[in-house]
């Protein structure tokens, strides 16, 4: 099922609301994402989708600018309270309202899946990254024939697409993407929430995707830089 930019706006807005703990983890988490592009000191980092603000967070404490996104004003709000960050921008992220090649770094944790137009999406983020620069996707893994065995549907967010490693290639090397490396993502913390459940598979996640292949993590984290 399609939805409008309005409705996903509007979907994320209660979200960021009424249950923002969802999209949070702790800002330190988001080195994972930060660390494999290699970052220098004093250079420019926009996050598309930058939620609540942990990114930035982190991106400010390792000396960068960090410039925030994000379509959803309460989303906006929180980044404002937590990240540190005074560079704030209410906007859809396949119209970014930036001039080309204005970043060193371009970040997107999580949320190209969501997108309306997700090709429209990568453009945009390839438009304002400048030619040296490098870009960070985290996009979720459908686990293939397996995941449609359990029937593996995502998060629950509102029009989320899954797809496997190979697939996720081929869509951003479509393009104009070079893939300079891979890495895995293993998901929230054990202890995101206090579902008993979810804690233990989350834990069993934990302790059984390191020895498992690539295509097997929660999530892919690509570094890219342009063709």
């Amino acid at each position: 099922m399609n939805y409008t930019i309005k409705e996903i706006k509007d979907w994320y807005d209660r979200v960021y609301l009424y249950n923002p703990k969802r999209f949070i983890r702790s800002w330190k988490s988001y080195n994972r994402f930060i660390q494999p592009m290699m970052p220098g000191l004093r250079k420019k980092l926009l996050d598309v989708a930058c939620g609540t603000g942990g990114l930035l967070k982190a991106a400010n404490e390792r000396g960068l600018i960090p410039f925030g996104l994000d379509i959803s004003r309460e989303a906006i709000l929180w980044a404002a309270r937590v990240s540190g960050c005074n560079k704030l921008v209410v906007a859809n992220g396949e119209n970014l309202p930036y001039k080309d090649n204005s970043f060193e770094y371009v970040t997107n944790v999580g949320s190209l899946e969501h997108f309306p137009d997700p090709k429209a999406g990568l453009k945009e983020m390839i438009r304002v990254l400048k030619a040296e620069g490098k870009m960070c996707v985290v996009l979720p893994n459908s686990f293939g024939f397996f995941g449609k065995l359990i029937g593996f549907t995502g998060t629950g967010q509102i029009m989320e697409r899954l797809a496997t490693l190979g697939e996720w290639k081929s869509f951003l090397e479509s393009e104009q993407v070079r893939i300079t490396s891979m890495h895995r993502d293993l998901g929230p913390s054990v202890l995101h929430d206090k579902k008993p459940l979810k804690i233990l598979v989350r834990l069993a996640a934990k302790l059984i995707m390191p020895f498992l292949p690539k295509s097997c993590t929660y999530q892919f984290i690509f570094i890219c830089k342009k063709k």
